[in-house]
Order: C-alpha cells, then sequence, then structure tokens
C-alpha cells in the first residue's frame, strides 16, 4: 500500500510539472494598497463604421467620455491617443490592426478600442480591452440600444474594465438623490455618480425630502 501510494504521489507531482494547469492573466490593482500604482491605459477614438458626421461626433464623445470615467477612479493613469506612434485612421477594433510594440514604448498596458454604427435612433457599439504586452484581448462587448442610451453603453464598459483590473464592482451606473428646495417646497432629484443627467423626480409642490431608492 505504502508503495502504491509513493507511485501516485510521483505521477501526481509529474503531472503537475510537465502539465501546468491554465489561468487567466488577469492584471490587479490593490486598491487598498497605500502604495498604489496607477495603471497606465490609453482610450483610442472610436471609430465610426460609416463614416458619417454624426457617428463620427458620437464616437468622439463614447471615448472622451470612457477616459473621463477611467481617470475619475484614480486608479489608472490616462495616456492620450494622440501621442500614439501609429496612424488612429488606420488602427481598427481588431488586435491584427494595433501595432501594439508603439504603445508598449509609450508605457501603455492596457488599450481600449471601439466602433460604433447608428441606423435611424439604434446605435450599435463594440468596444475592446486589449493587453499590450500580451498582444491580445482581454475583455469584448457589444451593446445595442436607444442613441440616448451611449453614456450608459460606455459606464457599463466601464464597470467591466473595473471589475476585471481591480476585482471590485464598478459605480458608473449609480444615480445619486438629493433634495433641492427652500422653506415652501423641496423635491427630490436625481443625477448620475459624475453629477450629470440631472432629472426632478418629485413636484408635488410640497415639502419633499429623505429619498429612499427600493
Amino acid at each position: 500500500k505504502t508503495r502504491g501510494f509513493i507511485v501516485c504521489v510521483a505521477v501526481l507531482v509529474l503531472c503537475v510539472l510537465f502539465f501546468p494547469f491554465q489561468s487567466s492573466a488577469r492584471i490587479l490593482i490593490d486598491i487598498n494598497s497605500p502604495g498604489l500604482t496607477q495603471l497606465p491605459i490609453s482610450v483610442a477614438p472610436f471609430k465610426s463604421m460609416s463614416g458619417s458626421p454624426q457617428e463620427g461626433a458620437v464616437s468622439g464623445e463614447m471615448s472622451r467620455l470612457l477616459a473621463k470615467d477611467l481617470s475619475f477612479t484614480g486608479y489608472f493613469k490616462i495616456v492620450s491617443p494622440t501621442v500614439a506612434l501609429q496612424d488612429l485612421n488606420q488602427m481598427g477594433l481588431t488586435k491584427e490592426t494595433i501595432q501594439f510594440q508603439g504603445w508598449s514604448l509609450l508605457g501603455v498596458e492596457m488599450l481600449v478600442t471601439g466602433g460604433i454604427t447608428i441606423s435611424g435612433n439604434t446605435l450599435t457599439t463594440e468596444i475592446r480591452l486589449f493587453d499590450v504586452s500580451e498582444q491580445k484581448m482581454v475583455l469584448g462587448k457589444r451593446y445595442d440600444g436607444a442613441l440616448s442610451s451611449a453614456p450608459a453603453m460606455v459606464h457599463r464598459f466601464a464597470n467591466e474594465i473595473l471589475r476585471y483590473i481591480t476585482g471590485t464592482e464598478g459605480y458608473f451606473l449609480s444615480k445619486i438623490a438629493f433634495v433641492v428646495g427652500d422653506h415652501r417646497s423641496k423635491d427630490i432629484y436625481t443625477m448620475g455618480f459624475d453629477g450629470e443627467n440631472i432629472k426632478r423626480i418629485t413636484n408635488f409642490k410640497s415639502i419633499t425630502i429623505t429619498p429612499d431608492f427600493s
């Protein structure tokens, strides 16, 4: 029995040495570390898939909003894509179109690319996160919705990035409730985490206070 046990242990050791388990190359930031080092990341301008002026305007706003979201966390060092060592107009959504060595020379460790298509009032967005050193995509999402949902799509992908990098849930789709008014009338409003998209929720012409989500 003892000999059989030794043989089993030896086989197990050989399996571990010659057939290592595969693990995802996930980058983690310890957000509780007092010596937190920001992760260099760049958000390339999102592409207009049809080249229309409307798509160009919306795609530009979406990529700027994503960079703003990531900068807001304090976990990332945003590297401006304007210093890229490749023609951004020639760079697409796939890794074959990305000159990873050039981005690496700039110190960029993670790169975001995206593209949008607008058909009537429908917006389709594809956003991808690449590990520059590994030269591979680590996150990719497609979102479909109304044109007005463009900011929500960006916030949703920012949440995905935060979850992948730190292991914690993102807060970019959070809402803040607050009260506005005087001694005669107060009403409840909501806004996004960044102070944008303010909406009035009540209009009772009375004192309305202590908002509560349920």
